[in-house]
């Protein structure tokens, strides 16, 4: 909503110039308000892709948080390029206003409190080949995680890790968090307390980073082959949705399908509707991205 009034502000202005409402728009600062965007933009960029329903997004939950709380630190500044003019120009040069100052305080405390990060997310992000290592977490937070992986895949049983898995084709996952990306080729040897050298988790940490990769789990489908017990690790959890966005979308659909010209609709044909148009929407979107 504030992008939409920043695009529309020279012609809200000159509309409303020697009006009586000239005053409802002559005592906001256009310049605050596209600091106020500039600082927003972060949240709303990573709030979308851990919405999204087509790719896993439980990795994207630790991540983020980080990725916020470090965003909160900077001071918000416009980039230079856009300014229009000098005067423009010497707006953008000015210090952060002390009332952003509080803000990113008060919004990283908020996000301190209420953005718990639980251990599955922790463990969901070191099934991204991208950010195993967790290089941005301390090395006894490192510890911690890969010690309960090892738990976990330990207590698995060989015979469930020949299921099939079936895989979307794409995924955008990455954007936004390339400074988190593993960069030193499996060089560093922080992975945790001391372990076998045959243990599965050491082989796949130490593995070159295939910063190629767009869809997670068509890696896990793959290259996950030489780390059975990882790969049932990642179908177990990779599957699990960050937010409840996509649930909610699928009960809001159910509610313009079952509506009061549609009440005896049997329950299994509410569910064959659903699942057609969720699937048919997903072979559009995969289609426009194909072009």
């Amino acid at each position: 909503m504030l992008q939409s009034v920043d695009d529309a502000w020279d012609e809200m202005t000159e509309k409303l110039s020697g009006s009586e409402n000239a005053s409802k728009i002559e005592g906001i600062d256009r310049h605050q308000v596209q600091l106020l965007i500039k600082f927003l933009g972060v949240f709303k960029e990573s709030s979308s892709l851990l919405e999204g329903e087509n790719y896993p997004t439980l990795p994207l939950v630790l991540l983020s948080k980080i990725r916020f709380l470090d965003h909160c630190k900077q001071e918000v500044a416009l980039d230079i390029q856009n300014a229009a003019d000098e005067e423009d120009i010497a707006r953008f040069l000015e210090p952060e206003p002390e009332a952003f100052a509080v803000l990113r305080r008060n919004v990283s405390n908020q996000l301190q409190t209420t953005l718990q990060v639980s251990m599955q997310h922790k463990m969901a992000t070191v099934l991204h080949p991208r950010y195993r290592k967790l290089a941005f977490l301390s090395q006894e937070d490192r510890d911690m995680i890969f010690g309960k992986i090892r738990e976990e895949i330990a207590a698995m049983e060989t015979s469930s890790f020949v299921e099939t898995v079936v895989v979307p084709r794409r995924g955008q996952l990455d954007a936004g968090f390339e400074i988190f990306s593993c960069t030193n080729n499996g060089e560093d040897s922080g992975f945790g307390p001391e372990h076998n050298e045959r243990d599965e988790l050491d082989q796949y940490l130490r593995e070159a980073s295939d910063t190629t990769t767009e869809d997670l789990l068509e890696w896990w489908k793959t290259k996950g082959k030489a780390y059975p017990k990882l790969q049932a690790l990642a179908r177990r959890l990779l599957g699990i949705p960050a937010s409840s966005a996509s649930s909610e979308r699928v009960f809001s659909k159910a509610g313009f399908i079952v509506n009061s010209r549609r009440k005896r609709l049997h329950p299994k044909t509410v569910d064959a509707i659903i699942f057609l148009h969720q699937h048919l929407r997903k072979k559009r979107v995969l289609a426009r991205t194909e072009l």
